[in-house]
């Protein structure tokens, strides 16, 4: 076999400190399990197209394939792996069978097509969610760029979220972390570079979530930049009147290939309603109507003014403004958060005392992502509402944000009739969900859920997303330009679908279908799979890596981790044996795992080199969801720290799903 190996960016070993090797010729040598599999479909030493097509319907489980594809198979895997050979008019020869078992491009392990229903509202998926997404390291002191943008979109992340700023004169839009000595950015810049890179990785939409800072003038300011910035990409729920009644959101179908805007509304919507209330009294007055029992009663009508402002004014009133709760108590954010623990420092920059001091408590409360209501100036009887006179910044916003000020977190939770997206830290999604998940799951049925870091990782570390996911949270907003366990789970979660970004959620988070039946993440389920994986061998460091990079003296002893992620009854590990002095490792060790929420479930993989006197060295990851597995021999790419591909760093796996009859 001929390996090649591809030109590797200066980033891409993140915290490996390796370099790359040359053009390497060499033999691979088949382990004994891929020579018996291949006697058994050969004939005198070759695997034809109609045996190949053979191995694929029985070991690989590709009932439909033919012979049509088994030739396109062999065609593909002689065209890519044996440039200075012919293929051998009997078929693969045991060299090239194994090349085709090893191939990613044309044997992955994991389905890459997009086939979920992708006609159901955006409250139906989950969706690949970044967390202040223009930031390129901490959150104290790193700069802010378009870079991160950019990176985040081409690997498929479909929310992005810019913090909005006016500068020290008031006159232009930055973006940064606010009260931080982040550096900031321009507004127009970050657009510019979501536009461009918006659909590279996936045609659905884009959400731009805006943490609004902004006075209203430079909210105007923001809307003319944002239209002439997105132009044709930008979409607005009042030009779809299926849309405009905000009662429900969009599906990713309906608005693919553009781009929507999600933040709070401007206060001057309920300035606005203020105004009229006002109009409606001297309206009345003047009419002559004296007793109570009229002014009820001409109330209950919506007025012709406003229904010319607009479906969307009143229903922010409508939500914006509940009756206040008798004996609810208010949940608080804890100050200390219960099983939360900073990664070590290798995964950000932690802060000093200096900078805790210096940003203090105001960059944990600015760090909220708030969506509560403000208080509203009082409108004087002559003041016209800036949402008359500026209505530009309004009409933008595709998905509303918000929960009434002052509110318990199961208040913010409460379903009406109109659709909105309410944004939770860690900290409060861990509260409410232990006092209420129901609440919490009902609550995205319908609505979206955001959930966003706790205030305090500073070093832009992240958390288990498990623990919303089960609860039907729909956005759950990472740090994408650090690296660790978290990150690799969510960046694994998203290759299901695709990796297009949307997520089916799973039947059981939707309790108004299943005939009211509720799910509780916290009760143990019935095991509905069974999950047999063979670790056969990696292959690939030894072009990869420089020969001292794992040891300085012998070659390495590579061994692979193997554990599930998901709910906490599935939440398994296990291990090979390390395999002494080999640059490609032949483990064939065989694992189970029983599992009893598959749709939550992933499979975590970690090829570690194993050190006697210190740290065993890092050899590669890669997480993948139950979901999209193919059954058969598969190969696996493996990926560093930061989640980009470790270029022919490979392993050789054998899958195998047997489901329970409940």
């Amino acid at each position: 076999m001929t390996g090649t190996v591809g030109p590797i960016a200066q980033d891409e070993l993140a915290g490996c400190g390796c370099f790359a090797k040359g053009f390497v010729p060499y033999h691979l040598m088949a382990p004994p399990l891929v020579e018996k599999l291949f006697q058994k479909y050969a004939d005198n030493g070759f695997m034809t197209p109609e045996k190949l097509k053979l191995f694929l319907n029985e070991e690989q489980k590709e009932t439909t394939a033919t012979v049509d594809d088994a030739e396109r198979v062999l065609n593909q895997v002689v065209k890519l792996k044996h440039l200075f050979s012919l293929r051998h008019k009997h078929g693969l020869t045991v060299a090239q069978f194994l090349d085709y078992l090893v191939d990613p491009t044309v044997n992955l392990a994991i389905n890459t097509e997009t086939h979920h229903d992708m006609t159901l509202p955006a409250s139906a998926y989950y969706i690949y969610t970044g967390h202040n997404s223009y930031l390129t390291g901490n959150q104290l002191s790193s700069d802010s760029s378009a870079k991160p943008i950019i990176d985040a979109l081409r690997r498929g992340v479909r929310v992005i979220e810019l913090d909005l700023w006016p500068s020290k004169n008031d006159t232009t839009i930055k973006v940064c972390h606010g009260r931080t000595m982040t550096a900031p950015v321009d507004f127009q810049v970050c657009l510019e570079a979501i536009r461009d890179n918006a659909f590279q990785a996936s045609q659905y939409p884009v959400i731009i979530t805006f943490e609004d800072h902004l006075t209203s003038k430079l909210q105007a300011q923001a809307a003319k930049i944002t239209v002439k910035v997105l132009g044709e990409k930008l979409w607005y729920p009042g030009d779809d009147t299926r849309w405009s009644g905000f009662t429900a959101f969009p599906s990713p179908e309906d608005v693919k290939g553009r781009i929507l805007i999600s933040t709070k509304p401007p206060k001057e919507f309920q300035k606005g309603e203020k105004h009229e209330q006002i109009a409606q009294k001297k309206q009345r007055a003047k009419e002559g109507l004296k007793t109570e029992a009229q002014k009820k009663e001409a109330s209950s009508a919506p007025p012709e003014k406003t229904k010319k402002l607009g479906i969307f004014a009143r229903a922010f009133a409508a939500v914006s403004s509940p009756k206040k709760p008798t004996e609810t108590k208010e949940l608080k954010l804890d100050t200390e958060v219960r099983g939360l623990k900073e990664p070590a420092a290798e995964k950000g920059v932690a802060p000093t005392p200096s900078d805790k001091a210096a940003v203090g408590q105001a960059a944990v409360d600015e760090d909220s992502d708030d969506d509560e209501d403000t208080d509203n100036d009082v409108v004087e009887d002559d003041e016209a509402p800036d949402h008359v006179k500026n209505p530009e910044y309004a009409r933008i916003i595709s998905i509303r944000a918000g929960k009434p000020k002052g509110a318990s977190l199961i208040e913010s939770l409460l379903v009406d009739e109109f659709v909105k997206r309410v944004s939770l830290s860690e900290p409060q999604l861990e509260k409410v969900s232990e006092e209420s998940p129901f609440a919490v799951i009902k609550f995205t049925e319908k609505n979206l859920l955001r959930i966003y870091p706790y205030g305090l990782r500073f070093n832009s570390s992240n958390y288990n997303p498990l623990l919303a996911w089960s609860h039907g949270a729909q956005m759950v907003a990472f740090n994408m330009q650090g690296y660790g366990k978290p990150l690799w789970l969510v960046n694994g979660f998203f290759k299901q679908n695709g990796g297009c970004g949307y997520v089916r959620k799973p039947d059981f988070l939707f309790p108004s279908k299943n005939g009211g039946r509720e799910f509780d993440p916290r009760v143990p389920q019935p095991h509905k799979v069974t999950l047999k994986v063979k670790a056969i061998m990696g292959l690939g460091w030894k072009e990869k890596f420089d020969k001292r990079f794992f040891d300085r003296f012998s070659p390495p002893d590579f061994y692979l981790k193997l554990s599930i992620a998901g709910l906490p009854q599935d939440v398994k590990k296990a291990k090979t044996k390390p395999i002494e002095d080999d640059w490609t490792p032949k483990w064939e060790e065989d694992f189970e795992f029983q599992i009893s929420v598959p749709e939550l479930a992933l499979l975590r993989l970690e090829a570690r080199e194993y050190n006697m006197a210190g740290k065993d060295g890092f050899g590669g990851q890669t997480c993948i969801p139950l979901s999209e597995i193919r059954p058969g021999y598969r190969c696996l790419p493996l990926n560093d720290k930061k989640s980009n591909e470790l270029t022919g760093v490979r392993l050789l796996l054998h899958f195998e799903l047997q489901w329970e009859k409940l």
